[in-house]
C-alpha cells in the first residue's frame, strides 16, 4: 500500500511540475507578444468589424477608417505602430493613402501592410513602388490573421533594426 502511494505521489509531482512549466511558457509567451496599436483603413464594414473583433482579441489595440482621408487623419493624429491598407476605396486609392502616408514626417516610419483583393503583380509592384511595406491578399484566413500580422510586423521589424545597425556601425579603416 505504502509503495503505491509513493507511486501516485510522484506522478502528482511529475504532473504538477509539467503544468506548471507549460504556465510559465505561456507567461513568457505572452509577455513577448507586444500588443500593436492597428490602424485599419477599408471602406467594408464587415472587413472592419472583423479584424477589428479578432484581433482585440489577441490583445492589440485597433482603430478603423471607413476611406483614405479619415485613415490619414488617424494615422497622423494617432501614431498606429502598423496600418492595415485596402487598396480599392472611394474618395481615395489606397494608393494614394499609401504615397501621402510615406510622405508626412509624422506617418513615414509606420509599416503599411497593403490588405487587399488585388492580386495583380502591376498592383503588387505600385503598392510598393508607393511605399508599402507589405502585400496580404484578401480572402485572409480569420483563423491566421493575428500570426500573419504578427509575424510580418516582427519580420519588418528585424530588417528595420538589421538596417539601423548596418548604417550606424561605423566603417572600419585600414591602420598600417
Amino acid at each position: 500500500m505504502k509503495e503505491k502511494r509513493k507511486n501516485e505521489n510522484w506522478v502528482v509531482v511529475v504532473c504538477n511540475f509539467i503544468l506548471d512549466f507549460f504556465y510559465e511558457i505561456s507567461k513568457i509567451k505572452v509577455m513577448e507578444r507586444m500588443p500593436l496599436r492597428i490602424l485599419v483603413i477599408d471602406d467594408e464594414e464587415g472587413v472592419l468589424s472583423l479584424l477589428k473583433f479578432k484581433l482585440k482579441r489577441f490583445g492589440h489595440e485597433v482603430i478603423t477608417a471607413n476611406n483614405g482621408i479619415d485613415g490619414i487623419r488617424k494615422a497622423r493624429k494617432l501614431e498606429p505602430d502598423l496600418i492595415l491598407l485596402d487598396l480599392v476605396m472611394p474618395v481615395m486609392s489606397g494608393f494614394r493613402v499609401c504615397e501621402l502616408l510615406k510622405s508626412y514626417n509624422k506617418t513615414k516610419d509606420i509599416p503599411i501592410f497593403i490588405f487587399t483583393a488585388l492580386d495583380r503583380l502591376e498592383d503588387v509592384e505600385r503598392a510598393y513602388e508607393k511605399g508599402a511595406d507589405d502585400y496580404i491578399v484578401k480572402p485572409f484566413e480569420v483563423v491566421t490573421i493575428n500570426n500573419t500580422i504578427e509575424t510580418k510586423f516582427n519580420e519588418f521589424m528585424e530588417k528595420v533594426e538589421y538596417k539601423s545597425t548596418f548604417l550606424e556601425k561605423p566603417k572600419e579603416t585600414s591602420e598600417e
